[in-house]
């Protein structure tokens, strides 16, 4: 029997015929696919390979199959939207409005496409995926500051976005020629994101799970942005 890890081997038939080699487990099942974590070398999931950026700049328009239903066990979703934009549109007309939401996806989609992917938008609000809550946050955090500090509305006010994330297992589906997601962690990330104030990023405790997204959260806290970032209970 072999451990489990990398093999290696070095074949050559000395006998002026074929050979044959065979490889063949004799351990049950629940064994053979139970490798603990500690004894697997580095290994990319689909989540982070799909979230990678060098995958979004080749390949983001590849599409899984139509048949599929491809289930990710973990995905950070990450729901934002501007606040305040029928009003926007309505007392600055659509072409001035539309001005300072196109400045605002352009600043939120840079931050968002370091280390994760843009799922789609509809109207002003936009959904996005990271495979890790460190980056998701991270994100937030930038997009918030950026977009207050450079976005200005017609009226000389910031332009203000509500943003809400969740971790969990949700469904991969090709929907209108894009990977799109589906199941409860979809929904309960886009009511985090209804509950949230202008300026303010709601985020779930499943976020939080995470231990290296626990020290973004506080490592953005320290740095003074305490008011942007809340705890979603």
């Amino acid at each position: 029997m072999i451990k489990h890890g990398k093999a290696e081997y070095n074949l050559r038939s000395d006998n002026g015929s074929y050979c044959a080699f065979s490889v063949y487990n004799d351990i049950d099942d629940e064994t053979f696919f139970s490798v603990k974590n500690e004894e697997r070398e580095s290994f990319c999931t689909a989540g982070d390979c799909i979230h990678h950026p060098s995958f979004q700049k080749l390949f983001s328009s590849q599409v899984i199959g139509d048949a599929s239903l491809f289930s990710i066990a973990r995905v950070v979703l990450v729901f934002t939207d501007v606040d305040g934009s029928t009003a926007l549109y309505e007392h600055s007309g659509n072409g001035a409005a539309f001005r300072a939401v196109k400045k605002h996806f352009e600043i939120l989609f840079d931050a968002v496409l370091s280390s994760g992917r843009v799922v789609k938008t509809l109207g002003d609000y936009v959904m996005a995926a990271f495979s890790s809550g460190e980056a998701a946050i991270q994100a937030a955090g930038q997009a918030l500051d950026g977009i207050s500090e450079h976005c200005v509305m017609p009226n000389g006010k910031p332009l203000q976005i509500r943003v809400g994330m969740r971790a969990g297992e949700a469904l991969m589906v090709p929907l209108n020629g894009i990977n799109d997601y589906f199941g409860s962690t979809v929904n309960v990330a886009a009511s985090v994101e209804s509950k949230a104030q202008a300026i303010e990023c709601l985020i779930s405790q499943s976020v939080l799970s995470d231990p290296d997204a626990a020290v973004m959260y506080n490592k953005i806290l320290e740095n003074g942005y305490c008011h942007k970032l809340l705890i979603f209970q």
